[in-house]
């Protein structure tokens, strides 16, 4: 058994004159049969052809022959034998001169690269070298530089040039990720001036992740969660290395192939403290671990039980200064304003939200959304903490959460959305679901601008935004017109009866977005959005859902189902085999987020849009007021009665809702506008005919039935605004019950 070896090997250097035949010869021994390959550079197998011929001239001399030599020739060349038993290598270098200009004739001969330097990878403290071979006569002067500074001798950093044999050399030991950049040789004499570039990249381990992992205790087990790491040691990071410590010092690895930045882990004893530390992964192995969590403690059942709030009552206004101090402004809308403020007893932020209340209506309605909050006390759902009543407003102090929208934290760069990071995310919105419909409570208004992460470092989230939120009676069957038309249950378009199944419609669409990026029923605009919910379509044919689990699609098939009572309940979605699953190997696979941020942006042009048009509403209300009754205006008619009528139905809605569209339209003078329902008053209508299948019924024309008071409604967009308000009567004793008036935010 002998593997090959290389009895002679190739000279250190070959030097031939341009035009001329060049042969580079070696002597090999082993065990036959033996298998000769000539590369050049990179790996570049040289074929045997005319122009550069292999040949075996007998008791083991090989030879590569170049018939024809050109200045491009120059390089480095190798000889690789192969048999059964191994391999063997041998190197050279060629260096081809100009024909004429020889050095060793006295010729003058201009400063020249003729090898090298070459781009170079360099393992992190480790030597990296870039090498070049030149020529010129009288001998050239040679400058190496990055970044347009002059490189000098200096400690770990040595220059080595050989100006008799035309070598120079860069060497850096050990190199470090600083070194990492594009260096530049320079070789010039009085007849020319010649340079090279070269790339040197410095490869290692990553850093550790950067600060602390956040940990969370959930019952027996803990939510893990960290950022990625400053620099990934010049390599895509592949993983994260979970461990855990019970405060022994003794690590014990939890995960060592996570592919996202958080990790559950399960099985904690109660009354045992532990603390957490991750390491990143590239190609060259894991980084240093991170810092030490904070010590979290999973507390016995007794001790876990959830606290339950108080019930928050109105307090004086007064009162509110002497327990809060009020700090920076974080938001104003068309309800009032958001301050964060500071308890002056326990130093804790909240966030205090100023409800503009002119009349009592509003004050009312703020009550029902108090007598909500009061009934929603769980970890998923925004808190409330107080409530102060002033003369002319309403101040609701809520917990603070900093942490953004959720679909805005899972596409930022330092986030790898995964199938289980989904199913962790969508098992969170659940819970907060399941606890409102057990109290009989319907949100009416889930999307992704009320999902919210309570920290920026957490992946714990909470449902906000109960403005629009309904209690339930078994009793007494409750219809509304209001939501935002992406996210709505056909239920709510046909005007029919609505249930805790409306919001699982909500909660199948928004694990549709979260998986693929795409809106499964957005039309070109809101009528062909609300044709497409009717029909309730909806397919899986995109792309981007070849590498999502059959489970999950059949978990969102469940949810998105026109009739409601087939729809799975909150519970039934915790319980569903897609949800209940603890498969890792969905931690592999990333799922691309580049549709979801443009579902992001789109959202966010859309509101800008839409307040534009609700300034151009605001122009047209004022010139309408100019002109008086001289202009044509759809008028309604309502009573004293109506008025009564619609105070004792209960809210239906709330102007602070964050919504699509709602039933709140303004009515009265339009020098006294207030806020009304479109519900129990009488209308005769005009019915365009439907020119197709998909299209909606059209508000062409109000009249008022009877002589009475006449009030404008808001501006209702014939072409764009119109919806199926469902068997429109056409006698004056079946007048229409209830119409759609949509905010276009």
């Amino acid at each position: 058994m002998r593997p090959p070896i290389f009895t002679k090997g190739l000279p250190r250097e070959i030097r031939a004159k341009e035009g001329h035949p060049c042969s580079i010869q070696a002597t090999i021994s082993g065990e036959e049969p033996l298998r000769v390959v000539w590369t050049r550079g990179d790996n570049e197998e040289l074929p045997d052809c005319e122009d550069m011929s292999h040949v075996e001239l007998g008791n083991g001399d090989v030879a590569l022959r170049v018939s024809d030599t050109f200045m491009e020739d120059s390089g480095l060349y190798t000889c690789t034998v192969y048999n059964k038993h191994g391999m063997a290598q041998s190197h050279t270098r060629l260096i081809v001169v100009e024909d004429g200009l020889d050095e060793d004739e006295g010729g003058e001969v201009p400063a020249r690269i003729l090898v090298g330097p070459e781009d170079c990878i360099a393992l992190h403290g480790e030597k990296a070298v870039l090498s070049a071979i030149f020529s010129g006569n009288p001998q050239p002067t040679l400058l190496w530089s990055k970044g347009g500074e002059e490189i000098a001798s200096t400690g770990r950093v040595k220059i080595v040039t050989d100006k008799e044999q035309g070598e120079t050399r860069l060497e850096i030991d050990p190199v470090g990720a600083d070194d990492s950049g594009k260096y530049v040789l320079t070789v010039y004499n009085h007849l020319a001036t010649d340079y090279r570039f070269a790339s040197l990249s410095v490869e290692g381990v990553p850093n550790p992740p950067a600060e602390r992992p956040v940990v969370e205790a959930r019952g027996c087990r803990a939510y893990v969660a960290w950022n990625s790491p400053h620099y990934d040691g010049g390599s895509m990071v592949t993983g994260y290395k979970v461990e855990m410590s019970s405060l022994n010092d003794q690590w014990t690895t939890v995960a060592d192939r996570c592919h996202s930045l958080s990790h559950t882990v399960s099985g904690l004893e109660p009354g045992t403290t532990y603390t957490f530390r991750v390491s990143c992964q590239n190609a060259h192995g894991y980084s240093a671990p991170s810092r030490q969590s904070v010590p979290l403690t999973i507390l016995r059942t007794e001790e876990t039980s959830e606290e339950q709030g108080g019930v928050v009552k109105f307090e004086d206004g007064s009162l509110f200064a002497h327990r809060f101090e009020r700090l920076e402004e974080l938001g104003k809308g068309r309800y009032g304003v958001v301050h964060r403020i500071r308890d002056k007893i326990n130093g804790k932020k909240y966030a205090a939200k100023v409800v503009r209340c002119i009349k009592q209506q509003d004050k009312d309605k703020v009550a029902q959304e108090l007598d909500i909050m009061n009934s929603l006390r769980h970890p998923k759902l925004l808190q409330l903490v107080a409530a102060y009543e002033n003369p002319r407003d309403v101040t609701l102090v809520l917990e603070l959460i900093t942490g953004g929208e959720l679909f805005e934290r899972v596409v930022a760069d330092d986030f790898t959305l995964t199938e289980r990071d989904c199913i962790l995310f969508m098992r969170q919105i659940c819970e907060g679901v399941a606890y409102m419909h057990s109290q009989s409570v319907v949100h009416l208004d889930l999307k992704p601008e009320n999902i919210m992460c309570t920290t920026r470092n957490s992946h714990d989230i909470k449902l906000i935004d109960f403005g629009l939120a309904q209690k339930l009676s078994g009793d007494q069957p409750v219809r509304v017109m209001f939501g935002t038309p992406e996210f709505i249950a056909p239920e709510i378009i046909n005007y029919e009866p609505i249930g805790t199944q409306t919001d699982m419609w909500s909660v199948g669409v928004i694990c549709y977005v979260l998986l693929s990026g795409l809106s499964p029923f957005m039309g070109d605009n809101d009528a062909e959005t609300f044709a497409n919910i009717t029909r309730a379509e909806f397919d899986f044919d995109d792309g981007d859902f070849d590498s999502i689990s059959q489970t999950a699609k059949d978990f969102i098939s469940e949810l998105l189902v026109k009739r409601k009572e087939d729809r799975l309940t909150a519970e039934e979605c915790l319980a569903h085999r897609w949800m209940s699953q603890e498969d890792t190997e969905m931690n592999k696979v990333a799922l691309c987020t580049d549709k979801l941020k443009k579902f992001i942006i789109r959202r966010k042009w859309q509101k800008t849009g839409n307040a534009i048009r609700a300034l151009g509403r605001m122009a047209n209300l004022s010139a309408m007021t100019r002109r008086g009754s001289q202009s044509p205006q759809m008028t309604t008619r309502s009573s004293s009665q109506d008025s009564s009528k619609s105070g004792s139905r209960g809210r239906q809605c709330s102007e602070r809702s964050d919504s699509g569209f709602s039933d709140c339209s303004t009515t009265g003078s339009l020098s006294n506008p207030s806020s009304g329902l479109l519900s129990d008053k009488k209308y005769s209508i005009s019915e365009e005919v439907e020119q197709s299948q998909h299209s909606l019924h059209k508000f062409h024309d109000l009249k008022p039935v009877e002589d009475q008071p006449i009030k404008t409604i808001d501006e209702i967009d014939t072409a764009k605004s119109a919806a199926k308000v469902g068997k429109v009567a056409r006698s004056t004793n079946e007048n229409i019950q209830k119409a759609f008036a949509f905010w276009n935010r």
